[in-house]
């Protein structure tokens, strides 16, 4: 603003009306009667709205992280826009177009659905069948009692029932299956037509067409595969035959205004007989890191605004056609990064991801080298690290074993290398799998080799310190 500009803001008469209200019943009904004109809010924005429970908390939390508009805890209001939903029939100009989230562009929720928190919604529904232990009877009623705006404040119940089950638990387990069915759809899409958009609505409709949303027929598919993986321990096989056996679900179970338990139950039975032949006992003992595929897409948005945070490499091997070595350089800048990641400051976290390019011509060359076909997401290429594994003619399990190893005998500080290799993790991503590795700061600036390295800004390569530079390290973790 110029002066003039801040004279006239300063100058300008606000109309305030203050009302004092004795109960946050009040504080709920002058709330209601504001929204009873204009805009209208629609039934789940206002039942949310003031509620800070852990059941709306994680019902807001994995909306964001599944529409992809999480960046930091706190957003300065001039960044709102990039993490607003925006479509291409209004085109604000926003960061999250609602066609390229997982819910529009599979077709089950519509686009102006997506921006009245329909999303949020259906996450609510999947919550509480699952913490309550039976599908839930999803009526506007139903809800606003387990939100405590309804005629019967059920909020405690729903409260007790998170926190049995374990927050973290329950977010990772409904990550976990979304994941396996993003997988899922990747997969077979890419096979039979190389394009996913609208798949799940042409699959599940009841005639394979695009007009109408399918979202119960989705939560009915949901809530199997939850019963198949999580409930029973088992893992898909055939995701063909898996779609093939559910293809025209709308047409199979019993949908209607008036949606019960019972019915959700025979639905949910249905589609399991459907689909249980094409899953077998899973040979994992740890809660599936398919979950991390939701969050490894956004790892890669964070990384625009937070890069020091995040380092990407394709891999440690070498792209010359001729001599496909280890690159014992890229090991020695990945030591380095670790490094420079650890001395962000008491405190912080960073990540290294393992088989992702952020360089099209070089995914492209992999492409070309190892004969795969890499996923795009923005502009990284998610090459995965299987490729290396075969290069040595070893399994996946010993390739990330081999890396673990050569961290252990790098010359970090041991207390680094033990964070690091006890917080190595592969993730699935559309069939190829990304080793993340974590790396978290501890209590001092770390020097590797007798060099203190940090990561400046955009800067790929870590920075060597000297001089004054040292000091500044320090003060980070005073």
């Amino acid at each position: 603003m110029n002066a003039q500009e801040c004279i006239d803001f300063l100058e300008y008469s606000l109309a305030v009306t203050i009302y004092e209200a004795n109960s946050n019943k009040e504080i709920e009904d002058v709330f209601n009667r504001i929204n009873s004109n204009g805009k209208h809010l629609s039934a789940q924005e206002v039942r949310s709205a003031g509620v800070t429970s852990n059941f709306a908390e994680l019902v807001r939390l994995l909306a964001c992280e599944i529409r992809g508009d999480v960046s930091r805890e706190i957003v300065p209001l001039s960044e709102m826009p990039e993490i607003s939903i925006d479509s291409k029939s209004i085109n604000l100009g926003y960061g999250v177009l609602a066609e390229d989230t997982f819910w529009c562009r599979q077709g089950i929720i519509s686009n102006s659905d997506l921006r009245e928190s329909a999303d949020e919604q259906l996450l609510a529904d999947i919550i509480l069948s699952i913490a309550l232990g039976k599908p839930f009877p999803a009526r506007k009623e139903n809800f606003d009692n387990y939100y405590g705006k309804g005629d019967v404040d059920k909020s405690d119940e729903i409260e007790l029932a998170v926190t049995r089950y374990g927050t973290d638990n329950l977010k990772e387990d409904i990550k976990a299956i979304l994941s396996q069915i993003k997988n899922a759809v990747n997969s077979v899409s890419l096979i039979d037509s190389g394009n996913d958009k609208n798949f799940l609505r042409k699959i599940l409709s009841r005639d394979g067409g695009v007009s109408n949303p399918v979202k119960e027929p989705f939560y009915t598919l949901f809530m199997a595969f939850y019963d198949l993986i999580i409930q029973e321990s088992k893992e898909p096989f055939d995701y063909q035959a898996i779609f093939k056996a559910v293809m025209g679900l709308m047409t199979k179970i019993e949908v209607s205004a008036s949606i019960t338990a019972d019915k959700r139950t025979r639905n949910i039975g249905l589609t399991k007989g459907l689909i249980q032949n094409y899953f077998k006992l899973s040979t994992s003992t740890t809660r599936s890191s398919g979950s991390y595929a939701i969050d490894l897409e956004n790892y890669l948005r964070r990384s625009k605004t937070e890069a020091p945070n995040y380092d990407f490499k394709q891999g440690l091997f070498s792209l010359n056609r001729s001599n496909r070595s280890f690159d014992n350089n890229c090991f020695e800048k990945i030591c380095q990064n670790i490094a420079a990641i650890a001395n962000l400051g008491k405190g912080k976290k960073g990540y290294i991801f393992l088989g992702i390019s952020d360089k099209e011509k070089d995914t492209e060359l992999i492409e070309s080298l190892d004969q795969i076909s890499a996923p795009r997401f923005f502009p990284f290429g998610i090459v995965g690290i299987e490729r290396e594994a075969k290069i040595q003619s070893i399994t996946l399990d010993q390739y990330i074993l081999n890396i673990s190893r050569k961290i252990r005998d790098s010359k970090l500080p041991e207390w680094l290398k033990t964070s690091v290799n006890t917080a190595l993790t592969p993730i699935t991503y559309h069939e190829h799998t990304v080793l993340m590795i974590e790396i978290q700061a501890g209590k001092e600036p770390v020097w590797y080799e007798n060099k203190l390295y940090i990561r400046d800004g955009h800067e790929k390569q870590p920075q060597e310190l000297s001089g004054e530079k040292i000091s500044a390290v320090y003060n980070l973790f005073q």
